[in-house]
């Protein structure tokens, strides 16, 4: 045995190489090393955040076509190619991306309930306080996928009322492939906006890059206002518009002054804006969503063309998607409109506007500059003058006054202070 490690020592030459016992690394530093090694690894795959949860979640999330599996086979791929001596086992990769990396393969619950879950978590005496909250939350879920329904079939036999959904698909990456090279570079984010008519079930697909616009208020307001182009030329009076309840993207001052635009350029009877209760708001646009992401699971996409292409060739019966590949071009400044309207604050009864409790917004041909809001589909309206600019007196001025008032009453009381009238008659 001494001989035949002796010859394997041996080196080109007549050498043995020197005797390394004792002189070892520890595996212990060998370990914290190649710890070190996984960790610049998993950061190497570029993530994206979340599409719903953006504010609400610090969670970051890797590309649809990775696994853990995936990524440590690719690991080991990189350490042989480096020839390393050492090779952590999977056990430790894995848990060193479970504990240390707030990452996730998929994209979370869409639109999540915060509302719904926090409310199953509750103990039974808090449950019963908070027992009818729930109940409206479902109520007013219901009553806005009833209307859907409602106006889905007035739509199918009323060629001049148009209803549809639409919705923003998740990030598209590009290029979109599974080669293993192109795994850990940057991607372009490809953006993908939806518009489902309920009546004809036809979809009409808005494709843009990240280098054109963002997936702001701005855009989302001018894909759908080039559709209610299209809808005024072929006839339409009554429009009922559904959506989830994004506040960045739908609900807001921005996209309300786009409504108001379109009602006064083309002259709709009326435009309604309806909402879905968070965390539930089924529709018709994730079966397109759904369509294209099963058809460009396999394919090699290296382009937003590519995308546009994938996507007009996703669906193989009638009625086929229509795609717009948009650009620069294609976006009105809606923001620039908002500034010249005057009150996006408080209604006509000097209550603040809660943007985020909108449920309904209506805007009819009589008067455009009124606004109709709904915080609950089975209350009142409430109105808001776009055109009004309404101040609301601060209430620490009111309890100035107020007490003021008290102090000279007292005084006129106790005769410290002479009594005197405001005379508003003239000569």
């Amino acid at each position: 045995m001494f001989v035949f490690t002796a010859l394997s020592k041996k080196d080109e030459g007549d050498h043995i190489s020197p005797d390394m016992r004792g002189r070892h690394k520890k595996m212990s530093d060998l370990m914290k090393e190649e710890r070190e090694r996984i960790r610049a690894h998993i950061r190497s795959f570029p993530t994206v955040e979340s599409h719903y949860c953006r504010k609400g979640s610090e969670r970051l999330y890797l590309g649809a076509s990775l696994n853990l599996a995936t990524m440590y086979r690719l690991y080991c791929e990189t350490r042989h190619k480096e020839q390393a001596v050492t090779i952590a086992s999977s056990t430790v990769y894995c848990e060193l991306f479970r504990t240390e990396f707030n990452l996730g393969f998929h994209n979370p619950s869409k639109d999540r309930c915060d509302f719904c879950v926090s409310f199953e978590n509750l103990s039974l005496d808090e449950k019963d306080k908070q027992k009818h909250l729930y109940n409206d939350h479902h109520r007013n879920k219901a009553r806005v996928q009833e209307k859907k329904i409602k106006d889905k079939e007035e739509s199918r036999t009323n060629k001049k009322k148009l209803s549809v959904c639409f919705d923003l698909q998740e990030v598209l990456m590009t290029p979109h492939s599974n080669a293993s090279v192109l795994i850990y570079k940057r991607k372009l984010n490809t953006f993908h906006l939806s518009l489902y008519d309920l009546g004809s079930g036809q979809a009409v697909c808005n494709v843009w890059h990240e280098g054109i616009a963002a997936r702001g208020s701005n855009k989302i307001g001018s894909c759908v206002f080039d559709y209610l182009k299209c809808a005024h030329e072929r006839g339409v009076e009554f429009v009922s518009l559904y959506s989830d309840s994004c506040g960045g993207q739908n609900r807001n001052k921005y996209f309300l002054t786009m409504l108001w635009y379109a009602s006064t350029k083309f002259g709709f009877s009326q435009i309604e804006h309806n909402f879905f209760i968070k965390g539930h708001n089924k529709n018709e646009n994730d079966s397109v969503h759904a369509t294209i992401e099963r058809v460009s699971k396999h394919l090699d996409i290296y382009t937003t063309p590519h995308w546009a292409s994938a996507i007009s060739a996703a669906k193989r019966t009638k009625p086929h998607y229509i795609v717009k590949e948009l650009d620069e071009h294609c976006s009105f400044d809606f923001k620039q409109v908002a500034g010249h309207l005057k009150n996006f604050d408080l209604d006509v009864d000097r209550q603040k506007v809660q943007w985020l409790n909108i449920k309904s917004m209506k805007i009819t041909k009589e008067n455009p500059n009124i606004v109709h809001i709904l915080y609950d589909y089975d209350a009142r309206y409430h109105q808001l003058n776009l055109a009004l600019r309404i101040r609301k007196v601060h209430q620490k001025v009111l309890r100035s006054i107020k007490t003021n008032m008290m102090i000279y009453s007292l005084f006129v009381k106790l005769k410290l202070f002479p009594k005197f009238t405001i005379n508003f008659s003239t000569s």
